[in-house]
């Protein structure tokens, strides 16, 4: 029942936007995007907007079935779609110019509003041979870009603004960068932040950092299973408010990246479910012994 009322919701999924308008201010213009309207929703197949309910539980059943019924038809309307770029202050020659080119809009556009329609369909069948699986169908009927000599020079101007500067000075690995002032009781972080930073420059890295980080790992993996699972995994034990705080300390650890972190946390919840199924697989062979020994008295 879940299944097939996940499926129908799905099916049926519509979407609906209207009047956006989305603007970037600076470098002395204006440059953003507008949208009319924006109708995503599921037709029948001559297009026309309906409600559906299949109800298949095993879509490649193929009693009872046509090759019509695979079918599920999905339909995309844009309105008014354009992108523009607006300078602050216009001469009168240009102003005069944008009304003759556009003389109802309020943006000098560089993509004029267009209408768009594409058309979807899609079929069930796993294995389709005298029909596509996914067949798309749009329609387009007018395509208007121009782009002046003044809206080039204020795009790239605002392209440089938003590009990462190279002449900014960075640190070195912020991972490894102490979150202290630097002073005379400081220094000793300091040192060893350029010691660390000169040792991955030269791709040499201390075995101690290696062995520190082993035992990271191996602490939190061992202290985010029982945060994690410990209500749905009787064997797990919950956390102390010590090693809650132990845990956050890892987390919050500048030297541990959160890509490791997530890595860290898949390795525990494998294990956990590896540790599940052994649990399950013991429970079966002990309910069988208990089933043989009660046949056997």
């Amino acid at each position: 029942f879940a299944g097939r009322l996940v499926r129908r919701i799905a099916e049926n999924l519509q979407l609906d936007v209207e009047s956006v308008n989305v603007t970037l201010r600076g470098c002395g213009c204006s440059a953003g995007v507008v949208l009319g309207s924006l109708s995503l929703f599921t037709t029948d197949a001559n297009g026309k907007r309906t409600f559906v309910d299949r109800g298949l539980d095993n879509p490649n059943d193929a009693k009872g079935r046509t090759v019509s019924d695979s079918f599920l038809y999905k339909e995309l309307q844009i309105q008014g779609l354009g992108v523009y770029c607006d300078e602050d202050e216009v001469s009168p020659l240009e102003r005069m110019q944008q009304r003759l080119n556009a003389p109802s809009s309020d943006h000098s556009y560089i993509m004029s509003p267009l209408s768009f329609v594409c058309r979807l369909r899609r079929s069930d069948v796993l294995r389709c041979v005298d029909f596509p699986k996914y067949l798309v169908v749009s329609e387009l009927k007018t395509l208007s870009v121009v782009l002046s000599r003044s809206q080039l020079d204020l795009t790239r101007r605002i392209a440089e603004s938003i590009a990462a500067k190279k002449d900014v000075l960075r640190p070195l690995f912020p991972e490894y960068r102490p979150c202290l002032p630097i002073n005379k009781d400081t220094a000793k972080e300091w040192w060893r932040y350029a010691f660390r930073c000169i040792g991955r420059l030269n791709r040499r890295r201390c075995w101690a950092e290696f062995y520190i980080a082993f035992q990271k790992r191996k602490k939190y993996i061992a202290l985010y299973k029982r945060f994690a699972h410990h209500a749905s995994c009787p064997w797990l034990a919950k956390l102390t408010i010590a090693e809650t705080a132990e845990m956050d300390r890892i987390q919050q650890d500048h030297s541990i990246p959160s890509v490791g972190i997530m890595c860290w946390r898949n390795i525990a919840d494998a294990q956990v479910e590896r540790e599940r199924q052994k649990h399950e697989e013991s429970a079966v062979v002990k309910k069988g012994g208990r089933n043989r020994q009660e046949g056997v008295h």
